[in-house]
């Protein structure tokens, strides 16, 4: 319903796909704590396939709205971390590795995101890729921010070129 001040919703039954994110994914980290990785990881996907392009794409730039953007933004990429550890953990390596390198093309210099699809490829037996996605990794942080990469990856890249399935 328009108004004075732009639209407002009524109703008792009003259903926001924001709510129906937080509740599919509050199951499945109740399934994952449970340990039933493949009924988690299946919840979080219902939760993420919710999405459908950027959140708020349609609304003005601003301040407040460029904030709430990247929360939305953030808890999408933590689900997706989440999902791909429980896909990693029950040995759905090729689920992981697909549905990672489509999210770290969009995000080249999410370290974490980064970790899980390395981790992915090297337990999947694609070391060399594992470490190739690494150095690359590694290129863009010095060139584009003029950091290295943090410990946790350099741990991982240790893991890898020693072969301790511990270390991966």
């Amino acid at each position: 319903m328009a108004g004075a001040d732009g639209y407002g919703l009524k109703g008792h039954h009003v259903g926001l796909d924001w709510s129906e994110f937080q509740r599919l994914k509050s199951l499945g980290m109740k399934a994952l704590e449970d340990g039933e990785n493949a009924a988690g990881s299946e919840l979080l996907d219902a939760a993420l396939d919710l999405w459908r392009g950027g959140a708020l794409a349609d609304a003005p730039a601003g301040p407040v709205l460029d904030s709430k953007r990247r929360f939305f933004e953030e808890s999408r990429l933590e689900v997706i971390a989440i999902r791909a550890d429980a896909q990693i953990k029950a040995g759905l390596h090729q689920r992981a590795i697909t549905q990672l390198a489509a999210v770290t093309s969009e995000h080249t210099l999410h370290e974490g995101l980064h970790a899980q699809y390395v981790r992915a490829l090297a337990l999947g037996g694609r070391r060399a890729e594992a470490l190739g996605v690494l150095r690359t990794l590694r290129t863009r942080l010095v060139s584009e921010i003029g950091t290295e990469p943090g410990a946790p990856l350099r741990e991982l890249q240790l893991g890898i070129l020693s072969s301790e399935p511990g270390m991966v």
